[in-house]
Parts: C-alpha cells; sequence; structure tokens
C-alpha cells in the first residue's frame, strides 16, 4: 500500500514540503546499497527490491518524534538512517517511511576535561577526530571507515578497529544516549536522564545500554537514536595529522616520532605472533594494533600492490603474519621506555621489523590506516569489482582465531584467482582488544564481477563453501545482523532471538520499526 495522503500531509507537516518526497526518483535512490546485488532475492544490481514509500529528512529529536507518532497513528514501518554504509541501513518492506538524518549532522559539544564529546547522527568519525585533535584528544575510530557514523556505531550498529587495544571495544564508548522509542517516547538514558551531563551511559537502576544495542546493535529495528555522548581518549600526536598529498600518493609532512612511532612487524607463524600479541598487551604498551595475513599487507596499501602474483609461475614474496602497530606518549622518556620493551618481546618471540617501511609511502599509508581508518573504503575505491568479507565475523581469543584462519586459509587458497585476489588466501585482518586477549577476525581478499551473474553466484559459493564448515564444527557462529539470520544463529547461541523479540514486543509492539536487519514479531 502506498502511505495515505493524510499521513503523507501529516509528515509534511512536521518537516515541512521541501523535508518529504515520495517521488520514486527519490525514494529509489534510498534502494541503492553497497551490496545489495548479493541479496539472494534481490535484483542482481545496487538497487534493492524493496521501494519506499517516502524520504524524509527531520532536523531535531522533535522532529523525529512527529515522525514516529504519524507512523504509528498509521501503522506505517520507519526505518531511519545516518551515513548509510551497508545494505542493513535499509529498509527491508515496501512503503517503509526512510528516515534520512544528514540535517542532524552537529557536534554539540566536546568536553575535554571530562574527555567525552556530543554528537548527531550524521557527523563522522573523521569529523570528530579532526576537531577533538586540536585539543589532544581522539576518539576511539572504527575500522570500517572514518566516513562513517559514530553515533550509530557505538549505539546501534557494531564495528571495531586499531585503536582498541587501548581504548577497549566501541560499543564501550557510548555515554549518554537521547533515544525517541518506536511509539515516539523520549527516553534519555544515562546521566542525561537525570539532567546531569552525558558523561555516563548509566543511571540509578539496571543499565538499558544492552537493551539499546547488545553485541551487533539494532540496526535501527528499535527506535531512534538522535543524540549520544562518546568517549573521548588521550591523543600524543600532532593537531592534525602531518600527511601531505593526494591517495594514493601520500607522505609525512614531518617526523612525529617522538610522540607516535609506527612498527610493521613480521613472524615466522601466527602462532609467535600470538604470543608476541599477549605479552604486548600484558605490559599495555600498544596505542594501536591490527593483526593481518602477508596477503591483506600487499592487497591494501597500494605501495605493495606490485608484489601480488600475476602470473602461474609468480610467487609471494612472503607469507609470514604481519602485526601493524604504534606506540604513543607524551613523554618522549616513556616512548623509549616502551619502544625498548617492545624490542625485547621480539627477541622472545622471533619478530622482526619490516623492510617494507623502507618503501617510500607505505609508512605513511599504514599510519593513516592506524590513525585515520579507511581500509574498506579504500579497498572499495580501488576495485572496480565487488567486494566484501568472505569470512564472518568471528570475535574470539588470539589462539580460537588462529584456527579459524587456518581452516579458511586451506578453503580459500583453492579459491585463487577466481574470487580471491592471487596470493592473497591469507588477506585477514584482526583488530585485538582487552589488553589483546580477545581478538575480531574479518577477510578482506574476496572480489566479484557485480554485472556477471556467475562471478556473484560464485562468489556466494565461496563464502559457503568457507563458512559452512566453520559452523558446522561450532568454531564460528552464522552470520548476524538480519531477521532471519539472527533467528537461526539465536537456535544455536542460547535461543538470545527469543530475548530479542521479548524487548522489541515491548518497546515496539506495533512493529512500527523496520526490524528486518534486527529482529521482526512473529
Amino acid at each position: 500500500m502506498a502511505i495515505p495522503i493524510k499521513a503523507y500531509s501529516m509528515l509534511e507537516a512536521v518537516v515541512g514540503p521541501e523535508n518529504i518526497s515520495e517521488d520514486p526518483t527519490m525514494v529509489d535512490v534510498y534502494s541503492f546499497h553497497f551490496l545489495a546485488e548479493l541479496q539472494r532475492k534481490g535484483t542482481g544490481t545496487k538497487f534493492l527490491p524493496q521501494r519506499a514509500g517516502a524520504a524524509i529528512l527531520p532536523a531535531s529529536m522533535e522532529e523525529v518524534q512527529g515522525i514516529l507518532s504519524v507512523c504509528n497513528r498509521f501503522g506505517l514501518k520507519s526505518k531511519a538512517h545516518s551515513t548509510a554504509f551497508g545494505s542493513w541501513n535499509a529498509h527491508s518492506w515496501d512503503d517503509v517511511v526512510v528516515l534520512d538524518l544528514r540535517r542532524m549532522n552537529r557536534i554539540l559539544e566536546i568536553d575535554a576535561k571530562n574527555m567525552h564529546a556530543v554528537v548527531e547522527p550524521y557527523v563522522t568519525w573523521a569529523q570528530l577526530q579532526a576537531e577533538t585533535m586540536k585539543l589532544g584528544l581522539t576518539p576511539s575510530l572504527a575500522g570500517v571507515g572514518c566516513q562513517t557514523s559514530p553515533l550509530a556505531n557505538v549505539t546501534s550498529g557494531l564495528g571495531m578497529g586499531p585503536f582498541n587495544i587501548s581504548m577497549g571495544f566501541n560499543e564501550r564508548s557510548v555515554l549518554g544516549v537521547e533515544w525517541v522509542l518506536p511509539d515516539g517516547e523520549l527516553l534519555r538514558m544515562g546521566s542525561v536522564g537525570s539532567s546531569a551531563g552525558w558523561f555516563c551511559g548509566d543511571g540509578p537502576g539496571p543499565s538499558l545500554r544492552g537493551i539499546m544495542r547488545g553485541e551487533y546493535g539494532n540496526m535501527g529495528g528499535l527506535g531512534v537514536v538522535t543524540k549520544c555522548g562518546i568517549k573521548l581518549f588521550d591523543w600524543p600526536g600532532p593537531d592534525r595529522l602531518p600527511i601531505e598529498g593526494t591517495f594514493p600518493d601520500l607522505r609525512f609532512s614531518k617526523d612525529i616520532t617522538d610522540k607516535v612511532k609506527l612498527f610493521l612487524i613480521t613472524f615466522k607463524n601466527r602462532e609467535s605472533r600470538n604470543k608476541a600479541v599477549r605479552l604486548i598487551g600484558e605490559a599495555e604498551i600498544a596505542y594501536q594494533m591490527y593483526a593481518w595475513g602477508h596477503g591483506f599487507l600487499l592487497a591494501a596499501v597500494p605501495e605493495l600492490s606490485h608484489l601480488i602474483p600475476r602470473k602461474p609461475e609468480d610467487k609471494m614474496p612472503s607469507t609470514d603474519p604481519v602485526l601493524a602497530m604504534t606506540l604513543a606518549s607524551n613523554s618522549p622518556a616513556e616512548l623509549k621506555y616502551q619502544e625498548k620493551v617492545l624490542m625485547e618481546i621480539l627477541r622472545r618471540t622471533g619478530g622482526s621489523l619490516s623492510d617494507y617501511l623502507k618503501i617510500p609511502g607505505v609508512d605513511t599509508t599504514i599510519f593513516r590506516y592506524l590513525t585515520r581508518p579507511d581500509y574498506l573504503f579504500t579497498c572499495l575505491a580501488r576495485f572496480a569489482s565487488g567486494w566484501w568479507i568472505t569470512l564472518f565475523d568471528f570475535v574470539g581469543s588470539p589462539d580460537s582465531i588462529t584456527e579459524v584462519q587456518e581452516r579458511a586459509i586451506d578453503t580459500m587458497n583453492r579459491w585463487e584467482g577466481k574470487n580471491i585476489l592471487p596470493g592473497c588466501a591469507d588477506s585477514y585482518c584482526q583488530p585485538m582488544y582487552e589488553a589483546a586477549h580477545v581478538g575480531y577476525l574479518d577477510h578482506s581478499g574476496g572480489y566479484y564481477d557485480v554485472t556477471d551473474p556467475d562471478s556473484r553466484r560464485g562468489y556466494t559459493d565461496m563464502i559457503m563453501e568457507i563458512n559452512r564448515p566453520l559452523v558446522d564444527a561450532n568454531l564460528i557462529h552464522p552470520t548476524i545482523a538480519s531477521n532471519k539470520a539472527n533467528q537461526r544463529a539465536g537456535a544455536l547461541m542460547c535461543n538470545f532471538h527469543e530475548w530479542q523479540k521479548k524487548i522489541k514486543a515491548a518497546f515496539d509492539p506495533r512493529s512500527v520499526s523496520d526490524g528486518g536487519y534486527y529482529i521482526e514479531l512473529d
């Protein structure tokens, strides 16, 4: 059904006629999404088959309340997004009212003394970091890319990155929250609910942060977060990144190694790297860290891509696992001490400093990946083909991650030159957190021709061949972040989907928020 005329008129009254449209040429924009071509029941193009009923651009919490109140009155579904990275931001039904939050784009406060910021949905990580660096601070950016929304990341989605080793998992960065519930009621969560500022995510009584986001977030399926407080951390480096040039020809404009120092380390095997990672975590010296496969390093760093094998007789320069990390301190003496500790750990574990950093530009690119992460966006921009991770995201101990890596790489080797870049079967990315006791794993080397059905089918067949044996062996869980996927995974994981349904029923009994990427009521 189309949106009733009276409902549309009321929505128009909330935001003004210039901020709402039901014109197909406008609403179809919101069906165009990254990865849409991989949807099993999709169109085979970047357009999802579902057409929104209207696109609406609120500018305030009050306008969001008004929109959801109208949706409740007329039984309309709604779906909000901020920067809209990925098809999980999409509506999953026809005639959904899509809330595009791009007009809510302000950094409302930066409290340097208490180390937090307050942002609206359309602020990006890059914007927030650029402003906080001027004050000697930084947020913990997600590896998905600095062009994405910090509010969405910490309140409604997931994402981890290189800062997690010293700053914790990103879901812990959320502080006070302003949350418009699906029925249009306003909930101010944490200290802001007691008019005490944004510094804390919890108030008296049980925490609601788990209800709001859980582990993977509700993906817009449980109302709309309109403001939130986000933790900030010490940044000992300069007030702006000392990098100049245009991608990919980037170079450092000045030396900052007296405050922040980059290391690229190789190991003979993953077990040695795991031991080093544990020791580095126990010593609490790392500021940023990524564990990479050698294939990832070659695929993601433009200055090294010439080393990827092009012909059957070509060989990889190395298959040694890699650790990219920084040490950082406001004290040169402390930085020197941290480096001394690191060198002793490498001596014990057989780690070696990589000569790749001697190649012009390699240090700049890797430092940028660690400090203003954008590797996903960069990979997408570099490949004219389709591209996405091939191993379901996995969280575990370094040793359990290694077991998954080894099994997955054995399968991926068979797909090299088809849907895996030659020589890049080990193209995995692994941020670490909780003092390196826990890590996150995905594999980033898969690609396909968006326009070729056989190539797309080969890619999805490869994903199933890689992941299904790991799921069957209880090494990883099925993919999470859609209604159907959560119900499949929940049956294997303590029936968490049943608790999601109870939360959905309590907060959204009329299913006004589109739960297609969260959970739907039966």
